[in-house]
């Protein structure tokens, strides 16, 4: 079912339309269908319900619409019917004393709730597929690398990343955690933050491994070779009476499942932004698209310095654009010179 909610809000900037689609103010939202949102001023979001199902498949059945109307192969009908409209019947609600006290404790609940979170959009020009693929790197591994150096800048250390992966070649198969931060992450961000390191060939060199390790790790759980999931539904198999296996209880098991960047990308032409929330208190959602020429994020948290980490994503994307060039640039150069 997908709920067709009219709102009288006119959001403009991609931050706007964003914060409208995720939360609104609350009045016209039901959270727990699907729903498309159309405001006052033509625009329009799409909000998931995710428990049944996963970005790709929501993500194609929007893409479905959005370019069936682009390309006119939509059939809108004619601009005045040419059978007789069934009259609309409002549906009255029977709003008694007990009724009216929980909508005004929800409503309370839910504007305390929405009052903690902010929202950001970095939309960064000039940096995409295109660059990427110059380069021989891949798009999404990249995306990931300039996170991991943005945390390194905001924090000085690496975050504990979630990334999603599709497992739909499996019967059933939904999704499985890309680990994104890695050892080779780590070394190569520590490396760009280094003043003594300024050859850009060897910050390359570190990037490019790192970028291999992530590809390795989103293969692995692509293939259904992931650790989560795996672990998730082993202990779902444990039965009251039975103790919980000592992995479970290490200290080290909830400390690299806390996710501080939970990460996903859903990437389309028709989409001006998409996102969602933090999955811990001090954590942040972090989605993005990556597009020809652009790589967009939405950074949402609990107002922990998001404005922040939207700074250090420009400038973190900024110097491996700058640390590419600079590699290629000098091996042109070296090049020339033995010639």
């Amino acid at each position: 079912m997908i709920v067709l909610a009219l709102d009288d809000t006119k959001p403009v900037t991609r931050e706007d339309i964003s914060w409208q689609t995720w939360v609104g103010n609350g009045r016209n939202r039901w959270y727990d269908k699907h729903q498309l949102v159309v405001y006052d001023n033509g625009r329009s979001g799409f909000l998931g319900e995710h428990s049944c199902m996963d970005g790709t498949p929501t993500l194609r059945m929007n893409e479905f619409v959005l370019a069936s109307l682009a390309q006119n192969k939509a059939d809108l009908g004619a601009a005045t019917p040419t059978n007789p409209i069934p009259p609309v019947n409002e549906l009255a609600f029977e709003l008694t004393p007990p009724v009216l006290s929980l909508i005004e404790g929800s409503e309370k609940r839910f504007d305390e709730l929405v009052a903690q979170h902010d929202l950001h959009v970095l939309h960064y020009e000039g940096f995409g597929k295109n660059f990427t693929k110059h380069h021989r790197t891949s798009p999404d591994a990249t995306a990931q690398l300039i996170k991991q150096l943005a945390f390194h800048k905001m924090f000085g250390r690496p975050g504990v990343t979630y990334e999603s992966a599709q497992t739909r070649k499996f019967q059933l198969g939904r999704t499985e955690v890309i680990r994104s931060a890695s050892s080779e992450s780590k070394a190569w961000a520590e490396a760009m933050l280094d003043p003594k390191i300024t050859d850009p060939i060897h910050l390359r060199s570190l990037f490019q491994r790192a970028a291999a390790r992530h590809i390795q790790y989103a293969t692995w759980a692509a293939d259904g070779q992931g650790v989560d999931r795996h672990l998730f539904g082993l202990k779902k198999l444990l039965k009251p009476s039975e103790p919980l296996p000592s992995i479970y209880t290490d200290p080290a098991f909830p400390a690299t499942s806390h996710w501080e960047l939970s990460t996903s990308q859903l990437s389309s032409p028709y989409f001006d932004g998409w996102g969602y929330g933090e999955v811990v208190p001090d954590g942040y959602g972090l989605s993005y698209a990556i597009g020809d020429d652009y790589i967009r994020w939405t950074i949402t948290s609990l107002k922990r310095r998001t404005a922040d980490l939207r700074h250090y994503l420009a400038e973190a994307a900024t110097e491996v654009k700058n640390m590419l060039q600079a590699a290629e640039k000098k091996e042109e150069v070296a090049g020339k010179s033995k010639l």
